[in-house]
């Protein structure tokens, strides 16, 4: 029995605790510290209590769907029925993921494992690897949803970009980078910053013409930058015309382009970055 309750109220409430502040993050709602806390401890107790009153299946799959309400009540502070039905919703399936993985675990490693009260006992079973696997898996689920937020948010600000050069078209995927604000100082036209593979593509080179310096550009020449660590050149140059599909389409003629020795599709899953003034 001693194992068994030290179970419930430890890995209870590093778990509940854990599932509140995941929700909570998901679901990018403000929440005090002390208020999860408190909604844990009692979460707990309440884990505690169950197995000692012999209640059926239906009856304990009722109060615990009651319980999880009182948890997100007591836990956050509820502003609207509808983020009450959202944050609630968030930490069921939350419980129902953490559940199913901890219910493998236990049984991989403890294939005695019993039910008592709706709670797992896993006598035998080091305590702490639950816990573990329950914060690795959290920790994968807000990195993925922060993930497929940035890329939503990114998404908004990608646009089919079209160059024409030398009689040829290439399609590419443009960001508007608020970021990028360049003007070339001779001609007063705003840099639209493209990567090195879009410059490998458009002009047909590979890396030793590259690092050899074996191509020929309209209007190059090199300007100062400022980056975040010190000041840099960057090589700019002119094309026949580029084409942005915004809302209504941008045609811009004798457009100057601007390399970097870098890859976007990384961050911004886009080939070339929009110069923000072209929409100003």
């Amino acid at each position: 029995m001693e194992i068994y309750i030290e179970s419930v109220l430890i890995d209870n409430l590093v778990i509940n605790s854990i599932l509140l502040f995941l929700t909570a993050k998901i679901l990018s709602y403000n929440f005090k510290k002390s208020r999860l806390m408190i909604s844990s401890s009692f979460a707990t107790i309440m884990s505690f209590v169950f197995p000692l009153f012999n209640l059926n299946s239906i009856i304990l799959f009722v109060l615990k769907f009651l319980l999880g309400a009182l948890i997100i009540l007591m836990a956050f502070k509820i502003n609207t029925f509808k983020d009450f039905i959202r944050l609630f919703f968030a930490f069921l399936i939350l419980t129902a993921v953490m559940g199913g993985m901890c219910f493998m675990l236990c049984f991989a490693f403890k294939s005695t494992t019993q039910f008592s009260g709706g709670n797992l006992v896993y006598d035998g079973m080091p305590i702490g690897i639950v816990v573990i696997v329950v914060f690795v898996v959290c920790k994968l689920i807000n990195d993925f949803i922060k993930y497929l937020r940035t890329k939503e948010k990114i998404k908004k600000f990608k646009f089919k970009t079209i160059i024409k050069n030398l009689g040829k078209e290439y399609n590419f995927m443009g960001f508007l980078d608020s970021g990028n604000i360049l003007v070339d100082v001779l001609t007063q036209k705003p840099v639209i910053v493209i990567g090195i593979g879009v410059f490998k593509k458009i002009f047909n080179l590979s890396n030793e013409d590259i690092i050899n310096g074996n191509f020929s550009l309209q209007n190059s020449r090199y300007i100062r930058i400022n980056t975040a660590t010190k000041l840099e050149k960057m090589l700019i140059f002119e094309v026949e015309e580029i084409v942005i599909e915004f809302e209504k389409p941008l045609k811009l003629q004798s457009p100057i382009l601007g390399v970097a020795l870098k890859n976007f599709k990384t961050q911004f899953d886009c080939d070339l970055l929009l110069n923000l003034k072209l929409v100003k």
